[in-house]
């Protein structure tokens, strides 16, 4: 019975012209997959992808665009910046935690 009713809100929806309809008719041109804790939105026409970014502070979330990164020396210049970002977080970290023991006396005194 669910199933049925599924189906049959799926058949109204598209039939209203919703969002699984793009404006030059066809239909599912956006995609939308589960990714973790977001999601991903695919336009099948241009290929270009989104991911669903929240704000915690604001309770909003926006789509923001994804680089698409093809050519081997483009991704070995990515991989390269991601590697040193996290080469210097785990230094700030190190460092942070390095001051906060540093600078704890010891109990009782």
């Amino acid at each position: 019975m669910s199933l049925l009713c599924g189906w049959a809100i799926a058949q109204n929806s598209s039939s209203k012209g919703l969002p699984d309809r793009a404006g030059d008719g066809n239909v599912g041109r956006y995609t939308v997959a589960a990714s973790g804790q977001g999601a991903i939105l695919l336009d099948s026409t241009s290929g270009k992808t989104w991911t669903l970014v929240r704000n915690i502070e604001t309770a909003s979330a926006a789509w923001l665009p994804l680089d698409r990164v093809e050519e081997p020396a483009e991704v070995e210049e990515w991989i390269s910046r991601q590697r040193e970002a996290a080469r210097s977080a785990a230094e700030r970290e190190h460092e942070e935690r390095r001051s906060e023991r540093l600078g704890k006396k010891p109990a009782g005194r």
